[in-house]
C-alpha cells in the first residue's frame, strides 16, 4: 500500500484525496495544510481527520515523515520550503503547482 501525503487544501488537493479514498493501492498518509486552521475548507481533510487514521498538521516534516511519497498542490509562494523539506526527507515529489518562477522550476530539476 502506497501512503501518500497530500500538500494542500484547494480543489486539485481535495480532488487527490478523493481519488486516493476510491483506490484500494494507495492511502493518504497525511496532510499538509500551511494554516491548519483552514481544515474547515477542506472537506475531505475533515473527514480523514475525524476517522483518526490520517495526519492532519501544519508541520511538513511530520507529514512527510508518514510517507512514501508527496503530491503537491499547495501554492507557489510554498514551492521553495515544500521542495527543501521533500528532498531532506528523501521523498519522491509530484508537483502539480502553477505559476512557479524560473528560480523555482531550477529547484524543482535540481531535486529531481
Amino acid at each position: 500500500m502506497l501512503n501518500i501525503a497530500v500538500l494542500g487544501s484547494g480543489r486539485m488537493a481535495r480532488g487527490i484525496l478523493q481519488t486516493i479514498e476510491e483506490s484500494d493501492q494507495c492511502q493518504t498518509a497525511g496532510v499538509w495544510l500551511r494554516d491548519k486552521t483552514k481544515i474547515s475548507e477542506c472537506q475531505n481533510a475533515r473527514q480523514l481527520e475525524a476517522a483518526g487514521n490520517v495526519l492532519i498538521s501544519d508541520d511538513l516534516a511530520a507529514v512527510l515523515a508518514v510517507a512514501d511519497i508527496a503530491i503537491d498542490f499547495t501554492l507557489a509562494p510554498a514551492n521553495s520550503a515544500v521542495i527543501k523539506k521533500v528532498v531532506t526527507a528523501g521523498l519522491p515529489l509530484v508537483c502539480g503547482v502553477s505559476g512557479l518562477d524560473e528560480s523555482q522550476r531550477q529547484s524543482l530539476l535540481e531535486a529531481s
